[in-house]
């Protein structure tokens, strides 16, 4: 076995492998679950040995970096590489009454709205923060009228 590494044994990212791949978690989604060779079973004919996967939740509550150990049909073995447990706090308080609160739910829904009512989010996808606040500000100004 040689002791230097041999130039046919580097190559740049994205030639012979592929970039990481990024995943968002629906929020609620236990960290553990992300672990289960199940968790990916919808996905895993898509993988190989060695890619990277980077993991987040919806609703901020953690953050992983994951390695593909081994795929199968419809699973695959993952190893942590890193964990980061989040706060999950990324609501923003409007400092005002309102029957429903701004919420980012990272890059899948984006900046939504939720109804404080029943926890429902009555809009996702807007397109920044002061969308969502001119959302709730109109749907409570329909409200009363």
């Amino acid at each position: 076995m040689s002791a230097s590494l041999t130039p046919s044994r580097m190559s740049a990212q994205g030639y012979k492998n592929r970039a990481p791949f990024f995943v968002v978690c629906e929020a609620g989604t236990e960290y553990k679950s992300v672990l289960a060779p199940a968790f990916w079973a919808h996905v895993a004919a898509s993988l190989r040995p060695y890619d990277r996967i980077e993991v987040v939740s919806e609703d901020g509550a953690f953050y992983a970096e994951l390695l593909v150990r081994s795929v199968r049909t419809a699973s695959l073995d993952v190893v942590e590489l890193r964990h980061v447990k989040l706060d999950g706090k990324v609501d923003i308080d409007l400092s005002r009454d309102s029957k429903y609160r701004y919420q980012y739910r990272g890059p899948h829904s984006s900046h939504c709205v939720i109804r404080l009512s029943d926890n429902e989010v009555v809009a996702e996808n807007l397109p920044s923060k002061d969308a969502a606040v001119k959302w709730i500000d109109s749907q409570e100004r329909a409200e009363a009228a």
